[in-house]
């Protein structure tokens, strides 16, 4: 009886959050226009107009490159400082929460939404106004969890519960959009998200 030897097996890859993250959670820019109903994804509170803002910015990594096949899922509360109720999901005709994602070429993302009022949490906490980013890409083993500030809101970013703790001050920027005044009629900010290096953003262990 021949004895077959043992194949020598290699270990799987591992394996981040690609390549297939856009095609489940954002089809559209995947190209596949016919997988699920057309979402909007980036765009929190379509049917309102007054204090609409457009945020925008790029993602580097640690090199200095752009990463240009970036998901960031985005929730954040509403004018009054309230989220929207998981039942409900339609105050004031958006849902609260989005996803957008990186341009493969210039690797520009924009957010367009209502800016958020300023939040107390149960333990009556204040919390400036700002949005909630979750990050993933190729090359993340797990995401990442950032915040979206306002520089033109400092007089609560002061007294907000997170930006008060141990945070330098250099890096307490990285949280903070700046005012874009290229546009006269809607409130454009700027906000660039660094994964390593001397810039990095502040990213939260939640």
């Amino acid at each position: 009886m021949q004895v077959k030897e043992k194949a020598n097996f290699l270990q799987t890859p591992s394996q981040t959050a690609g390549p297939y993250v856009h095609i489940g959670l954002l089809p559209d820019a995947a190209g596949h226009t016919n997988l699920l109903p057309r979402l909007d994804a980036e765009v929190l509170w379509s049917d309102v107009r007054e204090g609409r803002i457009e945020i925008t910015g790029r993602i580097s990594d640690g090199a200095g490159d752009l990463v240009k096949d970036a998901t960031i899922e985005f929730w954040q509360a509403d004018v009054s400082g309230h989220y929207v109720a998981a039942a409900a999901n339609d105050m004031l005709h958006g849902r609260g929460w989005g996803r957008c994602s990186t341009d493969f070429q210039s690797g520009l993302f924009k957010i367009s939404t209502l800016k958020p009022g300023a939040v107390v949490d149960a333990s009556g906490r204040l919390h400036a106004p700002h949005l909630t980013l979750w990050i993933i890409a190729r090359g993340l083993n797990d995401g990442l969890y950032t915040r979206i500030y306002f520089e033109d809101e400092n007089d609560k970013n002061v007294t907000d519960y997170l930006l008060t703790q141990k945070i330098p001050t250099d890096r307490k920027k990285t949280l903070i959009a700046k005012t874009d005044h290229s546009s006269e009629t809607l409130h454009r900010y700027i906000f660039d998200i660094v994964l390593q290096g001397d810039n990095e953003t502040v990213f939260f262990d939640l």
